[in-house]
Order: C-alpha cells, then sequence, then structure tokens
C-alpha cells in the first residue's frame, strides 16, 4: 500500500492552499503511514505543523470532549460512505480553549480503491458561531418579552371583560328595572308607554351587546368551564355570526392544561374562525378536538375558495405567522394545508405539557 500523493505536484498544492484563509490537511487513514500534511495556518490555533504531523492522534485529542463521540462516528460514518464529510465541532486551541471550526474533507483511494486518506480543509467558524449564540439569546429575550405582554394583554383583557360584565352590566339591569317601575306609574299614557317600551328595547341591546364585548375580551367559559367549554361557546358564536354551519367533535374528558397554555390554544382557534370569516367564503366548517400522546390536537376544516400556500402573499400572511409563533412558544406546532377551489384545513398540535 502506498501513501497518498497530492493531486498535482507538492509544491503546486503547497502554493495554492497555503493562500486559504483555512487550515487545510491529508491525513492518512492506516497508522502504517504517516500523516501527509497540514497546512501552516494551523499556527491560528496556536500550533506547529510539525507537531500537529508528530502524532497520529493529536487531531482526535484536541477535539472538545463534548464533540468528540459524534465526530468520530461523521467521520467513520463518511469514509465508510466514500464521502464527502461535513462536519461542525469545537476544537480545542493550544491553550486549551474551545475553537468552533467547520471540517469538510474528501476521501482518497489508492489504485485499488480502497479509502487510505481523508483529504480536508477545517474553516475557523468562531466568530458565526458567536454571532449565532447571540442572537439566539436576543430572540429568547424576544420571546420572553412577548410571553410577558400576552400575559400582560390577556390579565387587562380579564379585567376589563369583568368590569364591563359586572359594573356596566349591574347599571344596565338596574336602569331597565328603575325604567320598568316608571312604566308602571304612566301605565294610563299610551304614548309615554310606548316610548319606555322603545327605551326598554334599546337597554335591552346594550345589555347583549355588553356581555358578548366582555365574551370577546375574555370569555368568563374559559376560566371557569374550561378549554373545551369555551371552544364549543367559541364554535357556536361563530356560527350564529357567521351564518356558517359548524360540526364540532369534542373528547369526553376535559384536558389538564395549565391556563397560559389553555389561552394560547384558544387564542389560536379564534385567529383560525376569523380568517375564515374574512378570506375563506365557506359554507360550513367541522372542528376536531382531540387528545393523543400527550397533545391537544384541533382541527379545522372548512369548505371554502383555498389557496396557495406557497404564495409571497400566504407566507407573509402575519395571522399566520402569529399562530405558528404562539404555538412555538408553548412547543407547538401549526400546520396548513389548503388548494384553490378545495378549501383549507389548519391543524394545531400542542403539548398539554411544556417537553423537557
Amino acid at each position: 500500500m502506498t501513501a497518498p500523493a497530492f493531486p498535482d505536484s507538492e509544491a503546486r498544492y503547497r502554493s495554492l492552499v497555503e493562500q486559504l484563509p483555512a487550515v487545510t490537511y491529508v491525513a492518512a487513514l492506516d497508522a502504517s503511514l504517516p500523516a501527509s500534511y497540514v497546512s501552516p495556518q494551523i499556527a491560528e490555533f496556536g500550533f506547529t505543523p510539525e507537531a500537529w504531523l508528530a502524532d497520529p492522534e493529536f487531531w482526535v485529542k484536541r477535539l472538545h470532549p463534548d464533540d468528540r463521540d459524534r465526530v468520530l462516528a461523521e467521520f467513520e460514518r463518511g469514509i465508510a460512505a466514500g464521502g464527502p464529510i461535513t462536519c461542525e465541532y469545537r476544537l480545542l486551541d493550544a491553550a486549551g480553549r474551545p475553537r468552533w471550526v467547520k471540517d469538510r474533507a474528501a476521501v482518497l483511494r489508492d489504485a485499488e480503491g480502497r479509502p487510505v486518506a481523508i483529504q480536508g480543509v477545517m474553516l475557523d467558524i468562531e466568530e458565526r458561531k458567536r454571532l449565532e449564540a447571540e442572537t439566539a439569546h436576543y430572540l429568547a429575550q424576544l420571546q420572553a418579552l412577548r410571553r410577558r405582554m400576552e400575559t400582560a394583554i390577556e390579565e387587562e383583557r380579564r379585567r376589563i371583560a369583568r368590569e364591563v360584565h359586572d359594573e356596566l352590566g349591574q347599571a344596565l339591569t338596574a336602569l331597565r328595572l328603575e325604567l320598568a317601575l316608571l312604566g308602571d306609574g304612566l301605565a294610563a299614557d299610551a304614548a309615554a308607554t310606548a316610548r319606555l317600551a322603545v327605551m326598554d328595547g334599546l337597554i335591552a341591546k346594550t345589555i347583549d351587546s355588553v356581555r358578548r364585548i366582555a365574551y370577546e375580551l375574555r370569555p368568563g367559559v374559559l376560566d371557569s368551564l374550561g378549554l373545551l367549554a369555551a371552544i364549543e361557546w367559541q364554535t357556536r358564536e361563530f356560527e350564529r355570526r357567521s351564518g356558517i354551519r359548524c360540526e364540532l367533535a369534542l373528547p369526553e374528558r376535559e384536558p389538564e392544561v395549565e391556563p397560559a397554555r389553555a389561552t394560547a390554544l384558544f387564542r389560536i382557534f379564534q385567529e383560525v374562525l376569523t380568517n375564515i370569516a374574512r378570506h375563506a367564503g365557506a359554507t360550513q366548517v367541522d372542528v376536531g378536538v382531540a387528545i393523543a400522546m400527550g397533545n391537544l390536537l384541533i382541527e379545522v376544516d372548512d369548505d371554502g375558495r383555498g389557496f396557495d400556500p406557497s404564495s409571497p402573499e400566504a407566507a407573509e400572511s402575519l395571522g399566520l405567522l402569529g399562530m405558528r409563533e404562539r404555538a412555538a412558544e408553548f412547543g407547538g406546532l401549526v400546520s396548513l394545508h389548503s388548494e384553490p377551489g378545495r378549501g383549507t384545513r389548519v391543524t394545531l398540535a400542542l403539548p398539554l405539557t411544556q417537553p423537557k
């Protein structure tokens, strides 16, 4: 077996690779063969090419302990498959500091087709990883801020709904009673009685509006009777107001779900129905709720006009983006299937408890 050779001449190879902003190398797979080459750029990690090549296990020893098994397994699979190999990992520099690198390698074969070496390029991606970590940190902060804002909004909705329902509703009810007493005293005056009847009708409509507004702000049934009752109420309310026929299938038992998670589920469901009312042109909506493998599943089908989910308008839909973002905060997914002229199906899957 012969040692792996450089492509073209050695001088030409060195001239090329030593100008690259990366470490290039050729490493033998057979312990009886010397490691062929590592470029001078290895000095960026505090090593000399001579030290790197002197020990066949040098690279393995410098792999971060938490990455070593994964990286060796990936290289083993890549060599068995004949390459190429692409892997990101942490390499410990001469001072013992972890440095992220992206390693891309090809498998070199001898005249009989047997793999004898790998030829690769190690690119320092420490800065990219640092920026990714910072971005992830800022995104986590934004998500936490969003959650706090949504919690505050829901609390404010609950407070306003309670005040509207209790205080304004009670005041209107008292006013209606006073109006009825006034009517008893004016029974002989037909004109006054007629005017009082009109006023009573207006107050009754106002009381209905107050109740509707309070429920839209925060349906009390969600807090008092649970998520399934709230979904049923919202479905029937949607059917009554839109005129779209709805079929609803609910599980027999109420799921155990924390208030914040139940609120997220309910708000996403509301958004789905709102989108149907605004855009679908549907005549029937089928709503199915199920509990499976620790997840609550809500599926909403409409027979409306449908649309192309890959269109730019669909991709930029704030409603869909908002639903997916809200679901993702609780480890859930919102999927959508639609075709022009064939309706739309929206499926929400949300864990009943936060995944670990």
